[in-house]
């Protein structure tokens, strides 16, 4: 063959060199395109959200939000505005749940009153004991001498409904003290709530107990609660004891020598 068949030989396999290449990239190519979309579809399935199901676990949540178990934002039907409430009830559980576990850790959840109960055995009867309570002058009797007082409105009665009204000097100013008596048993008990006063609560039962014909047990039973919350209790719950204790010694020793004559 001469050098004219030869070159057009060599034209021709280079033509078909040519073509196997194109032929071989473009399939490559389009494989390439094929993974890169079906790695795309991967990643954007493994973040999408699974919307059968709530995002988050609603049975306990709903259970303290005051909700029934079977939650409405799981249910496809409920309508945005539906959903948004529960979504925040739900919200505000959560918060009350972390406030309440937050107090458990730092030691801040306590009882809100604390009680005081002074107790005396008198050789007195229990009739006796409580009519003394009853005297006209018995409430100014039991006021104790260290602490400077007037009395506004005493007592005319110890039945439900009776107010008293007196001022206890704190330091240069007064201050002004209503109880109202809530409980009325004759001879048995009575009792009166702090309406207004230095405490934020304070309910006091005075209790007398026979104990045969001639003895009774006295009891003073105080529920009382200190103004500014914990701040109150911490700094300023020993001092309030102290005085209370003091005080019921006093009215408790008064109560005794008047039925004991």
């Amino acid at each position: 063959m001469g050098d004219g068949g030869s070159a057009t030989v060599k034209a021709i396999s280079t033509a078909f060199e040519s073509q196997l290449v194109a032929a071989r990239d473009s399939t490559l190519t389009a494989e390439s395109a094929r993974r890169c979309t079906a790695t795309e579809a991967t990643r954007t399935a493994s973040h999408r959200p699974d919307r059968s199901r709530p995002a988050w676990d609603t049975t306990r949540l709903s259970t303290q939000a005051g909700l029934s178990a079977g939650h409405p934002l799981g249910d496809a039907s409920v309508s945005v505005r539906e959903r948004r409430y529960h979504r925040r009830r739900l919200g505000q559980a959560v918060q009350r749940s972390h406030r309440g576990r937050r107090e458990r850790v730092l030691g801040l959840q306590q009882e809100k009153d604390v009680r005081f109960v002074k107790e005396s055995l008198i050789n007195a009867s229990a009739q006796r004991v409580f009519a003394f309570h009853e005297a006209p002058d018995a409430f100014e009797r039991l006021q104790p001498p260290w602490q400077t007082t007037r009395i506004v409105q005493p007592p005319t009665s110890l039945e439900v409904g009776t107010q008293v009204i007196l001022q206890v000097k704190v330091g240069p100013l007064w201050q002004t003290i209503v109880a109202e008596h809530v409980a009325y048993e004759p001879g048995k008990m009575f009792a009166d709530r702090m309406v207004k006063g230095p405490f934020a609560s304070w309910l006091h039962k005075h209790i007398v107990t026979p104990r045969g014909d001639s003895q009774c047990i006295l009891s003073d039973d105080i529920e009382y609660d200190l103004p500014l919350g914990i701040l109150g209790r911490t700094f300023g719950g020993g001092f309030a004891r102290r005085n209370l204790e003091r005080m019921f010694d006093f009215r408790h020793q008064v109560t005794q020598e008047a039925c004991e004559q």
